[in-house]
């Protein structure tokens, strides 16, 4: 009896030590999170209006353009939140959300977007390429409901930027954007 007793009490104090090493390590994590980053604070350069073009691929290959625009207010010094609006002629007013932030525990971007196009949200990751450009990747389904790979590469200079969009490889969508 003494022996059950003497193995429950030291696996009870291995267990709590090991509660107590895990809560000590998220509490380290949570604590560097919250201090921004670099990344963290060239999303925020980001905040603004925005005017543009919007110029998408159609299937046949024809190119359409439309205007668009887009305000990106702080959520904090972390996130950053994106309402954008492209005028899309008889088809009416595409209107786009996202939430874009840095996980400095995966050292990737991150994003989530809605859009009155569909059903479905995209949860985007990216990271900066060698010429710093970020390339976003994420899976979402095509106009006939199959999921398909997508990515874009966004390059920003002062006052300006333009996404390349791509599904499946294929260029489908350009926007070109200037702070107002």
């Amino acid at each position: 009896m003494k022996l059950s007793q003497l193995t429950a009490c030291t696996l009870l104090a291995l267990g709590s030590f090991a509660c107590a090493s895990t809560a000590s390590d998220t509490a380290t994590v949570r604590e560097v999170s919250r201090i921004p980053t670099a990344e963290h604070t060239a999303l925020q350069s980001s905040i603004g209006d925005w005017a543009g073009t919007v110029t998408w691929v159609m299937p046949d290959g024809s190119e359409q353009a439309s205007s668009g625009s887009e305000t990106v207010v702080a959520h904090g010094p972390f996130w950053t939140k994106s309402e954008f609006r492209m005028d899309m002629g008889p088809a009416g007013t595409y209107m786009g959300h996202g939430c874009h932030g840095y996980d400095p525990n995966s050292g990737k971007y991150v994003s989530t977007w809605i859009d009155s196009m569909g059903s479905y949200i995209a949860h985007m990751e990216g990271e900066m390429d060698g010429v710093g450009n970020l390339v976003t990747h994420w899976e979402a389904p095509n106009m006939q409901g199959v999921m398909e790979s997508n990515h874009s590469v966004t390059t920003r200079s002062h006052g300006s930027y333009k996404m390349v969009f791509f599904a499946e490889g294929n260029r489908t969508m350009e926007i070109n954007m200037k702070r107002k």
